[in-house]
């Protein structure tokens, strides 16, 4: 009787997890784990392409992939699968049997997202006034997102909307930030801070009702737009290589083990049918033994013992000599078997069936890692040439993972994350240019800085950055920095001396300050405004 052994494995998840963009993933409570399945998520790999790629084990990455779905970070493409209602009817009700208190401790669940910071003290609230604390709260709240509001946020308005809309909106808030609408009333520190969001959305109606302001300030947002795109990409890129490095180590480093395969190739073996030839000659045998027997020889019974080796040789001796006519050849008695039996021909054909396996399984591995590097590196050609470098560095960046001994693919990621960097900082450079325009010195400080930080050799970047955090009375330190770095590109430029001395000033370094307004003085002595720069600070400390 012939026995087949079927051996059926569960398949995984036929279908394509996929990446949500709207998803901001660095909000979310992600383990290295989950950051570096995301990491693999490209749109086409389906569940069990994942699986065999990242080294991952199969209910693990489903759990994981789960989680990320509930979390809004991935969604699902295909069909339901029938099995998922069943491990999610098992999930749930595993998870009321968790849900069921002990008897002994009592745990707690915790939000592990951190609630966001307020806006403000609230003790502001109860600053003593004429104003009602509705009121109050109203003003606070506009007030202090002033700095996160684009002009059609704080009038209430879409980016479509037209100058009627734009201007009745205007007029509606005003009315309700205006100072004079309290007047002869004590509104205490509120007063300061209506005033500041009623000349903000003055200057929101101002810009937005003007054709030429309105286009450069839409120019503007777009470029903010794509500034956060380009910056988001390259600070999840190296979110996901820091996260990443334990499950990059892992899959490595994962091997498959000889000992599991070879023995698996031994149960084969070993299982296997007789050769053919063994087969015929065993039904010879069993068919001359099968015979009728000779009249006169006793009945035996019908249940044969079960036959032993000597029986077995006295038989085949029999069937040798009645086929030869009766000469029998005498083969020698075989050796005295000894404790250990002897080595079966299975076993070497065993083990090399194991390493087959072994290569086969080794070289399919390979195979899918080859072609993922191929994937990454194909869609980093694509980016480069639609000009996406942040998207190109990611891409190299993962594929470098992957091959992390390819000297080509570590050079094409060192060249596409610079050509990156210089293309975030030229865009920081265009935002800081309009809110200078704008006198808006804050968020000015902040753009200038930043690419002031990715355009090292430009002396004139380096120089505003410095300026703008003096106006914006931020960091001075830092500023100082800035103008300090303009003047080893350019030390015979006055204009870089002479900020260079008003921070020292505002830092109340007099002596700093009077020798950088002197040698500004002496590579410019016809500039009158330096000049008289430097009279006032020889007189009194003071610009």
């Amino acid at each position: 009787m012939t026995v087949e052994l079927i051996v059926t494995n569960q398949p995984l998840n036929p279908r394509v997890p996929r990446l949500i963009p709207e998803c901001n993933l660095m909000t979310l409570p992600l383990t290295p784990a989950e950051a570096f399945l995301l990491s693999r998520i490209d749109g086409h790999q389906t569940a069990r392409d994942l699986a065999m790629m990242t080294g991952i084990d199969e209910a693990m990455l489903m759990e994981s992939l789960d989680r990320l779905a509930q979390m809004g970070a991935v969604t699902w493409d295909g069909a339901e699968p029938a099995e998922r209602k069943e491990r999610e009817k098992k999930s749930d009700a595993e998870r009321v049997v968790r849900s069921i208190p002990s008897p002994v401790v009592e745990e707690r669940v915790v939000d592990p997202r951190p609630e966001p910071l307020p806006l403000y003290d609230p003790s502001e609230l109860d600053e003593p006034c004429d104003l009602p604390e509705d009121k109050r709260r109203t003003i606070l709240d506009a007030f202090y997102r002033l700095e996160d509001m684009d002009y059609y946020e704080l009038l209430n308005v879409p980016s479509t909307a037209t100058k009627k809309e734009i201007k009745d909106s205007y007029y509606r808030l005003v009315a309700e930030y205006h100072p004079d609408q309290y007047f002869r009333k004590n509104l205490g520190s509120f007063k300061q801070k209506m005033e500041t969001v009623f000349s903000r959305l003055t200057q929101a109606h101002d810009t937005l009702t003007r054709k030429q302001s309105r286009a450069e300030y839409d120019s503007y947002l777009s470029t903010v737009q794509s500034t956060r795109r380009l910056e988001e990409s390259l600070r999840s890129s190296r979110a996901t290589v820091d996260d990443s490095s334990t499950g990059e180590a892992r899959t490595r480093d994962e091997r498959v083990e000889p000992s599991s395969v070879l023995g698996a190739g031994r149960r084969e073996m070993e299982t296997a049918p007789v050769r053919r030839g063994e087969t015929e000659e065993v039904k010879r045998e069993e068919t001359v033994l099968q015979e009728p027997l000779v009249s006169g020889q006793p009945m035996r019974s019908s249940a044969r013992p079960a036959p032993t080796r000597e029986s077995m040789r006295a038989r085949r001796e029999a069937f040798a000599a009645r086929m030869s006519g009766g000469r029998v050849s005498r083969i020698p008695p075989p050796p005295t078997p000894s404790s250990e039996p002897p080595a079966r021909p299975s076993v070497p054909q065993g083990v090399a069936a194991g390493e087959a396996l072994l290569r086969h399984v080794t070289e399919r591995k390979e195979a899918v890692r080859q072609a993922q590097i191929d994937k990454y590196l194909q869609a980093a050609k694509t980016a480069l040439e639609q000009g996406d470098f942040a998207a190109a560095a990611n891409s190299y960046r993962l594929a470098l993972h992957m091959e992390p001994d390819s000297a080509e693919i570590q050079e094409a990621f060192e060249t596409t994350q610079a050509r990156a960097t210089v293309e975030l900082a030229g865009s920081y450079l265009q935002q800081a240019r309009y809110e200078e325009r704008a006198e808006r010195w804050l968020e000015a400080a902040r753009s200038y800085s930043r690419a002031a930080d990715g355009m090292l050799s430009d002396a004139q970047v380096q120089s505003k950055a410095a300026e703008a955090m003096w106006k914006a009375n931020l960091d001075l330190r830092k500023a100082a920095e800035y103008a300090k770095r303009a003047l080893a590109l350019d030390s015979n430029n006055p204009e870089y001396h002479v900020i260079l001395g008003k921070i020292y000033l505002a830092a109340g370094l007099v002596l700093n300050a009077r020798r950088e307004l002197e040698l500004a003085n002496e590579l410019s002595p016809n500039d009158a405004t330096i000049a008289k720069l430097l009279e006032a600070v020889r007189k009194g400390g003071k610009a």
